[in-house]
């Protein structure tokens, strides 16, 4: 009997096996989404309120004393992600379809967030927009030749297409400064591009 009563004890598992069974034994006996929904409020409490998701792409900041309303950072990152992909020179499309394909794109957007009151948010998407056209079309000229024979046809003078041929490489700065002068606002207006702005 000694014997035995020497063999149970030596099948008991140590205290660390026992804490780990009672834990498990405790896991179960608790509720069904229980444990999920308490460690879901604790999250959502400790979290600070600019890693918050947003409501419906909108956010809500101070100007002089007074609430406005607002495009979520995390709106803007998504319309850039898509404005991208629209205008990407690997598509293989001319200026006018990815036009066309921003113009159907940007008008839903535009209404959808209307209401939104900073005043210079539209006028800086405009021109970041507007900017990637022209940086699109400088890449799509490929060599210097075909950029300086482009840009006369488009009315540049002989010595802005030479500057814009020689910078071909530098297509996204050239889009800044050269290429606006064959490129203005004007010319996506007549293509039908819509100014968020306006």
């Amino acid at each position: 009997m000694a014997s035995a009563h020497l063999d149970m004890r030596a099948r008991r598992p140590t205290n660390g096996v026992q804490v780990e069974m009672r834990a498990r034994h405790r896991t179960r006996t608790t509720p069904r989404g229980v444990r999920s929904r308490c460690a879901h409020q604790t999250a959502r409490r400790s979290a600070p309120r600019s890693a918050r998701p947003a409501t419906l792409g909108f956010k809500l900041y101070r100007y002089r004393e007074q609430v406005k309303i607002g495009v979520a950072e995390s709106a803007t990152a998504k319309m850039k992600d898509r404005v991208r992909a629209l205008t990407r020179r690997v598509r293989g499309k001319s200026l006018a379809c990815v036009v066309e394909d921003l113009r159907k794109y940007l008008q839903g957007w535009k209404q959808y967030f209307a209401v939104q009151q900073r005043s210079t948010y539209m006028q800086d998407l405009d021109k970041w927009i507007r900017h990637r056209l022209r940086a699109f079309k400088l890449k799509q000229w490929r060599r210097g030749t075909t950029a300086f024979r482009e840009a006369r046809k488009m009315g540049a003078s002989p010595d802005v297409a030479a500057q814009i041929a020689g910078n071909l490489r530098r297509w996204w700065l050239n889009a800044r400064r050269l290429a606006h002068t064959i490129m203005p606002n004007r010319f996506f207006d007549k293509m039908g591009l819509p100014r968020l702005a306006a």
